[in-house]
């Protein structure tokens, strides 16, 4: 089945590309010109299937000095090349923020169609690369004694804010970040028991730095019900499940106690970035803290 896979593609790229090794100077092209995509589909038959610069010139009807020149320029161009070489002038680049001064990062936050107020922490994902980071995603990991972490997921799928989520799924959501701009996202949570008082209106962050309100996909009836079986202590990490569901036994809800964490961010071209921080999980939800660290000690 694999090597019918092969020979497919490599039939589809020998008929896309037979007609173009034919053009004439007349046309303004040469025989031995090989354009970034075709580059790019030889320098994929090597890397994928293997295949040999000669190989690769009976497919595509090139010269193999042509092929070679060729294979040469797209692994020079290619993004796994310009990360290896800290060359981030045409790919992605993810660093991570975080100013527990601005109440987006750190604060009390009612929901805009929800009756539900929380506390969240949470980080902002800037883009200082050169072009947009495609499916930028986020996980935490908790880095705690074997017999802690053994109770959670290696890698917790993070909610970046103002993604839609459900009570039935934890898949990930992937977010595209354009160039010089920033993505908030999740981190943990805690909020209150139902029935606890409310908090009067102006120590409610109603807004966000995305200038967006922060949805939920919650019925009213489901909200009402997930109240009650809050507990009283502790916070989550805001995976998609938790935060549809803040209940004890929803991933990553963390009893009152110091956590370290590592949060990594990555996209699919080019480089992310992982930062440690420690989370203070309260006694009572507004105590919520988080704050930067570094990464645990090795034993000696």
């Amino acid at each position: 089945m694999k090597d019918s896979a092969m020979e497919k593609e490599i039939e589809r790229l020998a008929q896309r590309y037979r007609l173009r090794a034919k053009w004439s100077s007349a046309d303004g092209k040469r025989h031995d010109v090989v354009h970034d995509d075709e580059a790019r589909d030889m320098l994929r038959l090597k890397e994928k299937h293997g295949l040999t610069p000669s190989k690769i010139a009976v497919i595509f009807r090139r010269d193999v000095r042509t092929v070679d020149k060729a294979l040469e320029e797209a692994t020079r161009e290619s993004p796994k090349a310009q990360e290896s070489t800290g060359d981030v002038t045409r790919t992605a680049q993810l660093q991570i923020e975080f100013d527990p001064g601005r109440i987006s990062e750190l604060g009390i936050i009612h929901y805009s169609e929800s009756p539900l107020v929380r506390k969240f922490a949470r980080i902002s994902v800037r883009n200082v690369g050169a072009l947009t980071a495609v499916r930028s995603w986020a996980v935490l990991r908790i880095q705690a004694a074997n017999d802690i972490s053994c109770r959670y997921p290696r890698d917790l799928k993070l909610h970046w804010v103002d993604a839609p989520y459900c009570l039935e799924t934890d898949s990930v959501t992937y977010v595209d970040i354009p160039a010089g701009t920033h993505r908030l996202l999740d981190v943990v949570f805690s909020q209150p028991t139902k029935g606890e008082p409310q908090l009067p209106d102006q120590t409610l962050g109603s807004g966000l730095t995305s200038g967006r309100p922060y949805l939920v996909i919650m019925r009213s009836t489901e909200s009402a019900e997930l109240e009650q079986n809050v507990p009283q202590q502790g916070c989550w990490v805001a995976n998609a499940i938790a935060l549809a569901n803040p209940c004890a036994t929803a991933p990553g809800y963390m009893p009152p106690e110091r956590y370290l964490v590592e949060v990594v961010v990555g996209c699919e071209n080019g480089q992310g970035e992982t930062r440690y921080f420690e989370i203070v999980s309260p006694s009572h939800w507004q105590n919520l803290e988080m704050l930067p660290a570094g990464p645990p000690q090795l034993p000696k």
